[in-house]
């Protein structure tokens, strides 16, 4: 199956009761948007699925002989790619949903029931800004 279809189907599967917490607390600096739509709240959780499996590969990988590292890079490099999409796709999401095309620093806060958060005290460089998730910042 393809990545899109197969994205799909992952984030279909992905109730409410699977959501992973978040651990990044509000700021004073911080405004608060509004509530995070569901398809962001999976979009994270699969994001955050994935990357354990990518640490857990990496600590196997490490203890590999060198063919079978070989072997395996692939897959590795393929996984990592997700990740980076998925983290594109939530970046993309909650700008574009909320409109903060704008704002340097978005938060997701789980302590007010995924609350989509910004800041601006830093400025703005790029396309590229800075989206936190939890303890991940991209």
């Amino acid at each position: 199956m393809d990545f899109l279809r197969l994205l799909m189907v992952e984030l279909d599967n992905i109730k409410e009761s699977d959501y992973i917490d978040l651990s990044i607390e509000l700021n004073s600096e911080d405004t608060i948007v509004d509530y995070a739509p569901d398809y962001v709240k999976k979009l994270y959780t699969l994001y955050r699925i994935k990357e354990k499996i990518v640490d857990m590969m990496k600590i196997e990988y490490k203890n590999m002989s060198a063919s079978d590292q070989q072997k395996h890079s692939g897959k590795l490099i393929c996984l990592n790619t997700e990740l980076d999409l998925i983290l594109g796709l939530i970046n993309l999401s909650i700008r574009s949903y909320f409109n903060l095309w704008d704002k340097h620093s978005i938060y997701l806060i789980n302590k007010n029931k995924w609350r989509v958060v910004y800041n601006d005290i830093y400025p703005l460089q790029g396309f590229g800004s800075i989206i936190k998730i939890g303890p991940i910042q991209f």
